[in-house]
């Protein structure tokens, strides 16, 4: 049924209309940046998030003391190999980077080498602009020290041996030390359960209660197991390996005195 057309509308012979609203004033710069921070409009910020996740002056928001918890490695990933997301699809690496970003602690080594992989793919800006969502910042040196590792350290024994080395993630540090340094050490229990001693502090290193974050599995691939008694020299060993490219690196070492490993 059609609605009949008003007595002044009838008079002119044309349907009455709607005044216009008015016309919606121009947003500011700075919101409109912040509009891009939703993944469907990456294109208009994208060099903007890259800038921001990348250059001078960037500073990590949501760095704070995360929950002791403990992530174990990712089945099915291979983390002594070149490139551990090679098989993966884009859109899978995505969606990967985004969850592992989003836990409680962050999964900050699975991120990083899923943006690695993108960078071999010329697609890293997506990659960049999920860490500058969440306030963080990738893992600059753990690319070198995965290579300098693989090329320096013995791998692990066959048999009844119980030795462990690990290496724990940690922040805290100021800009230009990079945010990030790591905790070496070794031990004869299982590496999940001596971090989680650290971050509960019991027997646990000074500083790893408030800045520990997670053990980086990718620097340990294929080291574990060995004698015990040869805890203290290969710690010492991967310790100063990974002098030569973190800038902050803490843990026991010969030089400290034969200390007992826990």
């Amino acid at each position: 049924m059609k609605c009949r057309p008003s007595a002044a509308a009838s008079r002119h012979g044309q349907a009455r209309q709607l005044p216009k609203a008015p016309a919606r004033p121009p947003r500011p710069w700075r919101y409109r940046q912040q509009r891009v921070y939703n993944l469907t409009g990456l294109p208009l910020g994208l060099a903007y998030l890259s800038q921001r996740i990348l250059s001078p002056g960037v500073h990590p928001l949501n760095f704070r003391q995360y929950s002791p918890a403990c992530h174990g490695p990712l089945e099915g990933l291979d983390y002594g190999a070149e490139r551990p997301f090679f098989d993966w699809r884009a859109p899978d690496i995505i969606r990967g980077i985004e969850s592992w970003l989003a836990l409680d602690p962050p999964r900050l080594e699975l991120a990083t080498l899923a943006r690695e992989e993108l960078k071999q793919r010329g697609k890293m800006g997506r990659a960049n602009a999920l860490f500058a969502i969440a306030g963080l910042v990738p893992i600059d040196w753990l690319e070198d020290a995965r290579k300098a590792v693989r090329a320096s350290m013995p791998q692990g024994t066959i048999g009844r041996v119980r030795g462990k080395v690990y290496v724990i993630l940690r922040w805290g540090y100021a800009e230009q030390n990079g945010f990030y340094g790591a905790y070496v050490g070794s031990t004869r229990k299982k590496v999940e359960h001596r971090f989680v001693q650290h971050r509960t502090g019991k027997m646990g290193a000074r500083g790893l209660l408030k800045y520990g974050i997670e053990p980086l599995y990718s620097l340990i691939y294929g080291l574990n197991c060995f004698p015990g008694k040869e805890c203290l020299t290969r710690e010492t060993l991967l310790h100063n390996i990974l002098q030569g490219i973190v800038s902050r690196v803490t843990g026991d070492t010969l030089k400290d005195g034969d200390e007992s490993t826990q």
